[in-house]
């Protein structure tokens, strides 16, 4: 498939790993957008995954066939050329509470959310969790790494004069 010539924010997209185009693609919700790459949240099929601080999204809330988990805590930036396709989309009311749910635990969102997480050990989710974290790594480091997102560059020491 090719890249969408444009992202928007609120577009629900499959992307794939920087340059690996035949990679199983992952459903990304895109929050923001730039100069040749956008940022956003994983999203997924897998509603039983969804914690306290995750939405589940009715199919009449994005254009899918099926109800999808929005990781809000699974976020960063990607490359647009990691953009397979477009497959649905979300309204920008829905998009503002999927961020202020990624930035408190505590929101106050009438979207539906899952269970909270249990304990490592207690919770059989720490596992695909665990793989959902290594996944949004191998899509978003070599985008992070080029726009120096994991370890910004350090302010230079201001000599005394």
């Amino acid at each position: 498939m090719q890249t969408p010539d444009v992202v928007h924010t609120g577009y629900i997209c499959v992307v794939r790993p920087f340059a690996r185009s035949h990679a199983i693609g992952r459903l990304f919700l895109v929050t923001e957008t730039g100069d040749g790459w956008c940022r956003g949240m994983l999203a997924g099929a897998e509603t039983e995954l969804a914690t306290e601080v995750d939405a589940v999204l009715a199919a009449d809330l994005t254009g899918l066939g099926y109800p999808v988990t929005v990781h809000t805590r699974y976020h960063g930036p990607i490359w647009l050329t990691q953009v397979a396709q477009r497959v649905g989309s979300v309204e920008p009311p829905v998009l503002h509470e999927l961020e202020r749910l990624s930035w408190s635990d505590r929101a106050d969102v009438t979207l539906t959310r899952g269970l909270p997480l249990q304990p490592k050990g207690i919770d059989p989710r720490y596992p695909a969790l665990e793989a959902l974290s290594d996944e949004l790594d191998n899509l978003t480091d070599h985008c992070r790494r080029c726009r120096n997102e994991l370890h910004p560059p350090l302010p230079e020491p201001v000599s005394p004069t």
